[in-house]
């Protein structure tokens, strides 16, 4: 079967652009979503001219076409897209995001609830999701399957062609596993940290290993991660799978007049993988003009070229809208303090010498396996230099930036070792014996994630495992979710002058949405902060004081100082937590899960077990908060502690929202 290279491109392009143009026209109002949505397909019909006489293809046979599509399934299912089999820790928020997408109107605002507007990464779901709206939830979740599975087959189908691995069914295979296995030599990390102690964990092969760095140095976070495809899929597939669609697409037509069209592309599903786009393209288009000045080529200055129609349609109709969209995003826009992941002064010899094991690890050995063959290549010292800089930034107060930035530069890498594999014809038993222990070692970490997932299969006695405790962002507390939240949002440029306004009609629908999800989850609360004063003395409040006897842990008190306390929604139906949220140890919690003779209640770090699960029943026109439906907090003078439940007064509290 003769696949025309300028379909492939084609098909990628339409797949990249039109959840752009759904967010346009569906967020915006409606005159700049047409402007937008114009200026975009222009650009792309420049783009594709590229490809107008273009004869190339690639030649797959039906047995081939198979492989690729079974392993591209395979490595979709296993990564638990659409819900189908071991679903990330991070997808309980990604499903929320994705349920409310399709249950509410667009642009997604909960008037009721939080009275938040969603400000997120979220142009992948729009297609799904609008299957979602007219089939269900259900329908939805196969939608994103299929709308997952089909981003990575036609990035793999490019690898194909920039490998020109058709020529055999030895080598698509080797494209497709490398597309689902690609990784670090984590495991290998994983053994040397914990041989010399650094690691928060013990050795063992169940699990990706990517956190083999997972420990502080001098007070300072130590945990630098760079994700394997698989995890990257599993994890961050919304921000990750658009960016692999452009990156052969990139390698293909290394022209600098597409640079910003096709960087662009990438922004609205992922800022951060963007920055590592960036990086790049811009670097690559450095190079380029510099290699023309020393060679005095004035006349055919290709850096001009740069101010092409596409990268103008793209510039004037993507960029805007993203950058007023994204930076209501309060963790992206985070200026407490410095961009760094660590001052300079947390940079001692073991540090360093950490890093340096990272690098290698990571992708060093790749690179020096590949020197020879690549050393000429610009792009080449690029990614070499991209991933030796990005481990000194943040975005926001954790690691996000070093493992999303990073995953572009990564795929590159990938691309350039199949290559390596394939052309490198001639070469040494050695050399050859070191790229097969290599990838070994690498190949180990999705194959220890997939280990982890059986584990848990077996463990819970579930499957599919489908990660959904949050349900809806609607009730979120947007001071504890300030990655997808944004209060007042109506203040801001986006929502002031550039998106739809929501209609009476969308306003009384999600009213009865959001009523229907209390209803559901057995809430009589909606979330949010909360002044808890007993029931004698609406003029107490309560809070929380440091102990004197024991240093780190603190007491539940009353106090006359007005005090608020975040309700927010437990990972269980019809539960709460209780947040403190400017204390260091800062959920409610029952000592050790269990009620001790003295009541003591106390905070603690907030990992969601059941220790930190609470109901809150309505009582006579009050509340009682009760845990495990058998003790109720109570009160005695300015103390508060737990005891058997008995529905006494001294369990009974005022909650009044602010």
């Amino acid at each position: 079967m003769k696949l025309k290279l300028k379909n492939i491109v084609m098909m990628s392009c339409i797949y990249l652009i039109l959840p752009i143009i759904i967010f346009f026209m569906t967020w915006l109002k409606l005159y700049i979503g047409l402007a937008c949505s114009l200026a975009l397909i222009t650009g792309f019909v420049f783009f594709i001219k590229d490809y107008r006489n273009d004869d190339r293809y690639i030649e797959l046979s039906m047995k081939q076409l198979v492989i690729t599509i079974v392993i591209i399934l395979a490595f979709t299912w296993i990564s638990g897209s659409g819900g189908f089999f071991v679903q990330s820790n991070d997808n309980p928020w990604r499903n929320a995001i994705f349920r409310d997408l399709i249950n509410y109107q667009w642009p997604v605002i909960y008037t009721n609830g939080n009275k938040c507007a969603l400000v997120y990464y979220l142009v992948y779901w729009l297609v799904p999701a609008i299957f979602g709206k007219i089939f269900g939830w259900s329908a939805g979740c196969v939608s994103l399957f299929v709308w997952t599975f089909l981003g990575i087959f036609l990035s793999t189908l490019m690898i194909i062609y920039l490998t020109k691995a058709d020529t055999s069914t030895k080598r698509v295979f080797t494209v497709c596993a490398f597309v689902a296995c690609w990784s670090g030599l984590n495991i290998l990390g994983f053994a040397i940290s914990t041989t010399f102690g650094f690691c928060n964990y013990s050795f063992g092969i169940i699990g990706s290993a990517e956190g083999w760095l997972d420990y502080s140095r001098n007070g300072y976070d130590c945990s630098y991660l760079y994700r394997c495809n698989l995890d990257a899929l599993s994890q961050v597939y919304n921000q990750t799978v658009m960016m692999w669609v452009v990156m052969p697409i990139f390698l293909e037509n290394r022209k600098i007049k597409n640079y910003a069209f096709l960087g662009l592309l990438v922004l609205p599903s992922g800022p951060i993988p963007f920055v590592g786009v960036f990086i790049l393209l811009l670097l690559d288009a450095c190079a380029i003009f510099i290699k023309e000045i020393i060679g005095r080529e004035y006349k055919q200055l290709k850096l001009l070229s740069i101010f092409s129609i596409q990268n103008i349609c793209a510039i004037i109709s993507i960029l805007p809208i993203c950058y007023f969209f994204f930076t209501m995003n309060t963790a992206a826009s985070d200026n407490s303090g410095s961009i760094l992941f660590v001052p300079w002064e947390a940079f001692d010899s073991k540090r360093i010498l950490t890093l340096i094991l990272f690098y290698l690890i990571e992708f060093g050995i790749y690179c020096l396996l590949i020197y020879k063959k690549y050393k000429r290549d610009i792009l080449y010292w690029i990614i070499i230099f991209s991933l030796v800089v990005i481990p000194f930034f943040k975005v926001g107060g954790i690691r996000d930036f070093c493992m999303n930035a990073s995953l572009p530069a990564l795929y590159i890498l990938m691309i350039y070792f199949i290559k390596f594999i394939f052309e490198t014809e001639v070469c040494g038993k050695i050399l050859w014996s070191m790229v097969g222990i290599v990838l070994f070692l690498a190949f180990a970490s999705p194959f220890g994630q997939l280990l982890g997932n059986m584990w848990e299969i077996r463990t819970t006695h579930t499957f599919p495992i489908v990660k959904d405790s949050v349900q809806s962002l609607s009730r979120a507390v947007p001071e504890l979710n300030t990655n997808f939240l944004r209060k007042n949002y109506e203040q801001y440029p986006f929502y002031k002058y550039i998106a739809r306004e929501k209609t009476q009609k969308d306003i009384e629908y999600e009213d009865n949405v959001y009523k229907k999800y209390l209803d559901k989850l057995g809430l009589n609360l909606d979330v949010g902060r909360y002044r808890i004063s007993p029931c004698v003395n609406d003029s107490l409040f309560m809070t929380y004081l440091p102990n004197d006897n024991e240093e780190g842990t603190y007491s539940i008190v009353l106090s006359d100082n007005d005090y608020l306390v975040d309700l927010v929604y437990a990972n269980s139906y019809g539960k709460y937590h209780l947040v403190f949220s400017d204390a260091e140890k800062s959920y409610l919690d029952v000592p050790q899960g269990t009620v001790y003779d003295d009541g003591k209640i106390w905070l603690w770090y907030g990992n969601g077990l059941f220790p930190q699960m609470f109901s809150i029943v309505e009582e006579s026109g009050y509340y009682m908060i009760t845990w495990e439906d058998k003790y109720a907090l109570a009160y005695d003078g300015n103390r508060v502690y737990i005891e058997q439940l008995t529905g006494n007064e001294n369990q009974l509290w005022i909650l009044n929202k602010d």
